[in-house]
């Protein structure tokens, strides 16, 4: 080693004993304050919590009182860590404070909901990603077929063709079906207004032809109770041929507890977001219908509105179209012949476009309930759209059991059961059957005109 190695060596040696020097008097100096100054405070602190009564409790539980204590907090981090537990929470929030439904809170409450709305789509993008919709082709049809690929009636579905070439995709809408059944009367909803709380109309009774050239001509109507077309002349039951479907016999037709009649055209705007409480299987008979569907898990992000017209079976929705245009969506065409399946709740908004030679599109629903279903797709909705509606309350059962919570589970629950829920052509109220309907809500005490300003 050479005399300027042996220095430098020398060097290094000296710097790292001062500074190993330095470092254990510091650590010295430094552990001698802790103890003659913090130690003896937290010393007495620890001592006075040991004396306190609160810690004398805490010490003094059992395993299994900790495992009470414990398990229901973990229990509630694990539920509202699953997304559709966490929404459906928030709905039941929402519904009686935000939607119209009880209360009017929106000034200062509805920032702090949009701004969770967002939180939640900007923090977990992978949980609003589409899923392809279901279709089913006609030659692959079987009822058991459909059942198995909506998740037993969960998920929407098209069915290609399953319709076609039958007697009403070949006559309805036609000019000289048109006048052989012009006599028809018309209930049909105008002038409607929604610019405050409630929503105003006008009502007319018009014959059937009238109504249709006015729908042709763009005029904005609705036909409240289209449906009694069927039981005034039920040969039309015959040509809507829906043994197709599989779940039918003759007229006797038990699948569907109400069968209307929706008319529109390519001038008429189609239906904006709603839902329902019922689930629908929409024959398309005439021309054709763009549907837009979104899942009911997403609800919460829709908004719903409470604030029904007299005739709603479920809600609209008040979310911006932001919002709503990050949601995951499914958009089909159904044309003539085609059927679309529509589950409880799904929600779903309609364009119309018109026959090239008629101008008109037509579409028959088979309604029918299923409170399965319903809690299924959404109990939160279940429990708001009927929770003291006298409306859903059937005229036999005490006025206040409209305040029990899910008593239309229960009590349609039962009928469903016992198979004694309303046919298409019953007497009884189902959905939108005019007569029958007014019967009813006339033996509830039910006032539609309340619902006007």
């Amino acid at each position: 080693m050479t005399v300027q190695n042996r220095r430098a060596s020398q060097w290094k040696f000296t710097v790292a004993s001062q500074t190993d020097s330095f470092g254990s008097n510091s650590l010295d100096i430094a552990r001698a304050e802790f103890n003659k100054t913090v130690k003896p405070a937290l010393d007495a602190a620890l001592n006075t919590l040991k004396e306190s009564s609160i810690y004398q409790r805490v010490s003094s539980l059992t395993g299994l009182q900790w495992a009470a204590i414990i398990t229901p907090i973990v229990a509630s981090i694990a539920f509202l860590s699953v997304p559709y537990f966490r929404w459906n929470l928030v709905l039941y929030l929402y519904m009686p404070t935000l939607s119209g439904l009880y209360f009017q809170w929106e000034s200062w409450l509805l920032p702090a909901f949009h701004a969770y709305l967002e939180w939640e789509l900007r923090t977990f993008p992978h949980l609003f990603e589409p899923t392809p919709l279901v279709e089913i082709s006609a030659d692959e049809y079987t009822y058991d077929e459909f059942l198995r690929r909506t998740d037993n009636l969960r998920k929407a579905a098209v069915i290609r063709g399953l319709f076609a070439n039958s007697t009403a995709t070949q006559t309805f809408g036609q000019p000289q079906w048109i006048e052989k059944y012009h006599e028809f009367q018309v209930k049909s909803v105008r002038d409607i207004d929604k610019s405050g709380d409630k929503y105003d109309y006008n009502l007319y009774s018009e014959s059937f032809d009238s109504f249709v050239a006015g729908v042709r001509n763009g005029e904005t109507k609705y036909g409240y109770g289209l449906d009694e077309i069927y039981t005034q002349y039920p040969e039309l039951i015959d040509h809507l041929e829906l043994s197709r479907v599989g779940r039918h016999n003759g007229r006797d037709f038990n699948f569907c507890q109400s069968i209307a009649l929706f008319i529109g055209s390519t001038t008429k705007k189609g239906l904006r977001w709603h839902n329902a409480n019922h689930a629908n299987l929409g024959l398309q008979i005439h021309g054709s219908k763009v549907f837009h569907l979104i899942d009911p898990h997403y609800s919460i992000f829709m908004g719903p509105d409470g604030n029904a017209d007299p005739y709603s079976t479920g809600f609209a929705h008040r979310s911006p179209q932001h919002i709503v245009d990050r949601i995951p969506t499914n958009t089909v065409t159904v044309n003539a012949g085609d059927a679309i399946f529509v589950p409880v709740w799904y929600w779903h908004s309609v364009e119309t476009t018109g026959d090239p030679e008629t101008g008109l599109s037509m579409l028959g629903p088979c309604r029918f309930g299923s409170i399965q279903g319903s809690l299924r797709g959404n109990y939160a909705l279940e429990l708001y759209r009927h929770l003291n509606f006298i409306n859903w309350l059937h005229p036999k059962v005490p006025i206040l059991a409209r305040f029990v919570p899910y008593f239309r589970v229960i009590q349609d629950g039962i009928r469903e059961f016992l198979g004694t829920m309303p046919y298409w052509d019953a007497p009884d109220c189902y959905s939108s059957k005019r007569t029958a309907c007014d019967r009813y809500f006339n033996s509830v005490g039910w006032d539609i005109e309340k619902w006007k300003h």
